[in-house]
């Protein structure tokens, strides 16, 4: 038994049937519909379907011609439009001209392929068919290799190359930039796919017959669900066939009832999961009653049983209606639209003016994806029989006699009931259910042969199965478009700025005896909870209350009845599970972010609860990747206002991000951006520099890219992407060895270099350059110490387990603009991206900035012939020396330095006849 029908139990284990309920899929409209025999239209039911690529991404997967050297084999249902990956590429001519491609279709055989597109132009189009030849090789277990292929390659495809069961295309095309002006394009085949059994004939032939290509499905063992044909009743499998050959009237002619159009891509899901999607094509399901596979096709099936009352045990209990939550009155969706190049193409909505009465005015959409299905007619069609279906939420559990039992699931029935009002009114049995005391009962679902009917997209206006003939005076219907929120725009904030979170429930009543004179009952719990609080009671006329004293995170059950002047009560209308969103929201993006000088201003967001803005920068133009949590902070704490001018601002080129942030701390989803460059850093005193550029980058590692010859600028390298030149002239390689078109994007490139600082200690490291590329990046890391070695060794010191050196070389960080660098090596990391634009550096130096240091040194007494003044800081240099002479009463009237070294200066003062004397003097020493 397949995985997915491991929940299957045993629905009846004694009696005259031995039925496998199917618990398979719910065919299910919430909790009311419980048709167990579907496996199909549970599908389309679901709020929710299981996560996959959207039906476009899907089709658009399947058509795109690939580079890989590995795909997914696909099956081919009667007609689709597909791709394939490139299985081998080839240049030949005396110029090079013609591109040869094999491109694999299908891991089978298929039947023909009806036109080849290339583009969104027909092969045979005029304006491409002169550069275009293919060649179909369907995939028999025979077929030869394509002897074009053979002669083109020279050797390269041989006779060996025949890909038995396989179908391909091999394609010719001739270069021209007007018929192929974005290079290569992309080739799509509209294939007719693998031949099906009809047990009806006894013939494999071609068909998209829905019924076969679901047998074919289910018994495929390559990649199917791998049953066997002892598995599967037959008679079902014909019956359904029958159905979907049936001529159906359209707008446009005559079609058949149901077709299966379409790819499955063989691993990409559980076959049953495929057979699931494949269903919906007929709006049908499958059962395993007596232990064989039966199919039944979206149709109404004419009862020839009766029952009343007479074969009932006990008393029939009835479920009239779905829950409000699971109701819908519309059906849109989207499906693969065979008129426009088999993409994904929303169909005509399904509506009921009724049901949308009945649902208290709204319309309530339902979304359904029909891969499957390529005609919009049979598109609506399907959409109609979900819409139908959903209204007939009548359920009953019919307590059966035993020699009364006759019918098995999927079946239907007639029901007699003069309490219920039921006079032949059909029923769909969707389970057989056993009891303890080996009873049975009867599980049903209402049916009604209108579900199915069609007149060419015309909807039904009335309930097609009234669930009774009975008037019923006393019922209030429940309030309608119920509906539960919380998040920003629901907080509470005192003045304080305390913040509370609130859950909003609204709904909507129409009944006039509950909004004149009438009350609404609101209660609430934890959904973890048993017990009910009760909300305070609200006018009749009331269509919302918040619920106050709720937590951040924690799922809610809400529910909502209407009670009108008479005291009667409406049905409860629940939502479940709601979780709530308070301070754990996230506050809205700021939109609009602006750079005046070094002056940084935004738009404030409209969140009520806000705490302030926070600031980050990237050395670089990363707008592409801009990771704010990689990012440096701008200032510390929080900036409440705009605009701000930061205390420190970075230099050369960066990325500015701004967030909001809430009084929790959570912070916008995306940044604000802005790249600029704020040009090179300012130094004091660049004492010693590294010019790489002027260098030539040979210091350094480079990949992916090269030094320019004339300009000495590091530049990226050419990408290998196989895209023609515009120019029709120019000649479509690189060189003789490369074979290939010329490309337009680079390649990501890196420069690496390791530097060690300069021997001061705790001087500034500054960094000038010039960068351009798609993106631009700057990254560093200390090594560490310097290696320490084993005395009289050449071996470094290790650690205990021998395996790495004893100091941590930490990770690479975002270049901050300056660093206060020890004397110790630094790696650095300069990127460019991979894109459109070429990444080049054109300058590139390292610098050392000694800062400035000034002391002043007074009242120093100068003797006969000069005195050599300490200044008790470490100077590097001394670059200038103020002097002011004091008034002592001695001869001196100037005083001047005479010798400068970098710890001391030598100070003289001198007379009126220019003579060295004595004297005192005031001193200012600047350097570094």
């Amino acid at each position: 038994m397949p995985p997915i029908l491991a929940p299957i139990a045993m629905a009846l284990t004694a009696g005259a049937y031995t039925v496998t309920a199917a618990s398979l899929t719910s065919f299910v409209v919430g909790t009311a519909l419980s048709i167990g025999a579907s496996y199909a239209l549970g599908r389309i039911f679901r709020k929710k379907p299981p996560a996959q690529a959207s039906l476009a991404r899907q089709l658009e997967d399947i058509q795109r011609t690939v580079r890989s050297p590995v795909a997914e084999r696909q099956i081919i249902y009667g007609r689709a439009m597909v791709s394939g990956p490139i299985a081998y590429a080839e240049q030949t001519g005396s110029n090079k001209e013609y591109l040869w491609l094999a491109l694999p279709l299908a891991g089978h055989e298929i039947d023909a392929v009806e036109e080849a597109w290339l583009n969104d132009k027909l092969s045979t189009d005029p304006a491409i068919s002169a550069y275009v030849s293919y060649w179909v090789h369907p995939g028999t277990a025979t077929q030869s290799a394509d002897a074009n292929l053979i002669a083109a390659s020279a050797g390269k495809w041989t006779s060996a190359h025949q890909l038995k069961g396989i179908a391909y295309l091999v394609v010719r095309l001739q270069f021209n930039a007007d018929a192929f002006p974005t290079g290569l394009p992309n080739i799509r085949a509209l294939s007719r796919g693998k031949k099906v059994y009809d047990p009806r004939t006894d013939t494999t032939v071609w068909s998209n017959n829905w019924a076969l290509c679901v047998r074919d499905w289910m018994l495929d063992s390559d990649y199917g669900c791998g049953l066997t044909t002892a598995d599967i009743d037959d008679a079902t499998f014909i019956a359904a066939a029958n159905i979907s050959d049936e001529s159906v009237s359209v707008p446009s002619g005559n079609q058949p009832r149901y077709t299966c159009d379409g790819v499955v891509l063989a691993g990409s899901a559980d076959p049953w999961t495929i057979l699931e999607s494949m269903l919906t094509a007929g709006a049908g399901y499958v059962t395993r009653p007596m232990g064989l596979w039966g199919l039944y096709a979206g149709a109404y099936r004419t009862p020839t049983v009766t029952y009343s009352e007479k074969h009932l045990r006990a008393q029939i209990a009835v479920r009239p209606r779905p829950q409000r939550s699971d109701l819908f009155n519309a059906v849109k969706g989207t499906f693969a639209d065979a008129s426009n190049g088999r993409k994904a193409n929303d169909f005509q909505p399904q509506t009921n003016a009724t049901y949308e009465t009945q649902d208290g005015g709204s319309r309530i959409y339902r979304d359904i994806n029909l891969p499957w299905t390529s005609d919009p007619y049979a598109a609506q069609r399907i959409a109609k029989i979900v819409l139908e279906k959903s209204r007939q939420g009548m359920t009953a559990t019919m307590p059966m006699k035993r020699d009364a039992l006759q019918n098995l699931p999927g079946e239907t029935v007639l029901i007699d009931n003069t309490d219920l009002g039921w006079s032949a009114k059909p029923f769909m049995i969707s389970e057989l259910l056993s009891n303890n005391d080996l009873t049975v009962d009867y599980a049903l679902q209402e049916e009604a042969s209108a579900v199915y009917a069609w007149a060419s997209g015309d909807a039904t206006t009335v309930d097609p199965a009234p669930d009774t003939n009975l008037p019923d005076p006393f019922t209030v219907a429940a309030p309608t478009g119920f509906a539960l929120a919380s998040g920003t725009a629901q907080l509470y904030i005192r003045q304080d700025k305390t913040v509370f979170s609130r859950i909003k429930a609204s709904w909507a009543v129409s009944d006039q005896h509950v909004t004149s004179g009438g009350r609404i009952e609101v209660q609430y719990k934890q959904s973890a909870d048993a017990t009910w609080e009760n909300a305070p009671q609200l006018d009749g006329a009331a269509t919302f209350i918040h619920i106050l004293d709720v937590q951040d995170g924690v799922a809610y059950d809400v529910r909502v009845r209407a009670v009108n002047n008479m005291g009667v009560r409406s049905s409860w209308v629940t939502s479940s599970s709601h979780t709530v969103l308070g301070k754990t929201a996230r506050p809205s993006d700021v939109n609009t972010f602006m750079l005046d000088g070094k002056t940084l201003s935004w738009s404030t967001v409209s969140d009520s609860d806000l705490d302030g803005y926070r600031l980050r920068y990237q050395p670089g133009l990363n707008r592409a990747s801009a990771s704010w949590g990689n990012a440096l902070p701008m200032h510390e704490g929080l900036v409440l206002v705009s605009p701000f001018t930061p205390v420190r601002f970075p230099d050369g080129q960066v990325t500015i991000m701004v967030k909001a942030v809430d009084t929790s701390g959570n912070e916008s989803e995306n940044a604000a951006v802005i790249q600029t460059d704020l040009g090179d850093p300012l130094a004091d005193n660049v004492v010693f520099e590294i010019d790489q550029h002027a260098a030539g980058f040979v210091s350094g590692t480079i990949t992916n890219g090269s030094v320019d010859g004339g300009s000495g600028d590091l530049i990226a390298d050419i990408s290998g992407s196989l895209i023609w030149n515009s120019d029709d002239t120019a000649d479509m390689w690189l060189s003789v060895a490369e074979p290939m078109w010329i490309t337009v994007s680079y390649e990501e490139m890196l420069f690496e270099i390791t530097l060690t600082s300069t021997n001061a200690e705790n001087v500034k490291m500054l960094i000038s350059e010039m960068m351009v590329g798609d993106i631009t990046q700057i990254e560093y890391r200390r090594q560490g110490p310097q290696a320490m070695w084993l005395e009289q060794s050449a071996n470094l010191i290790w650690n205990a387990a021998g395996t790495t050196l004893m100091w941590d070389i930490p990770d690479y960080q975002p270049w901050p603009g300056e660093i206060t660098s020890k004397y110790e090596p630094y790696d650095f990391r300069f990127k460019t991206g991979f894109g459109k634009v070429q990444g080049r550096i054109s300058a590139l130096k390292f610098q050392w900035d000694f800062p400035d240091i000034v002391e002043k040194m007074n009242d120093q007494a100068i003797a006969l012939g000069g005195t050599w003044l300490y200044p008790s800081k470490a100077f590097a240099a001394i670059q200038n020396v103020g002097l002011t002479l004091q008034d002592d009463g001695g001869s001196a009237i100037s005083a001047r330095v005479d010798s400068k070294l970098y710890w001391a200066v030598l100070v003289q003062c001198f007379d009126s006849n220019d003579a060295q004397t004595t004297g005192s003097v005031d001193a200012t020493i600047q350097g570094y």
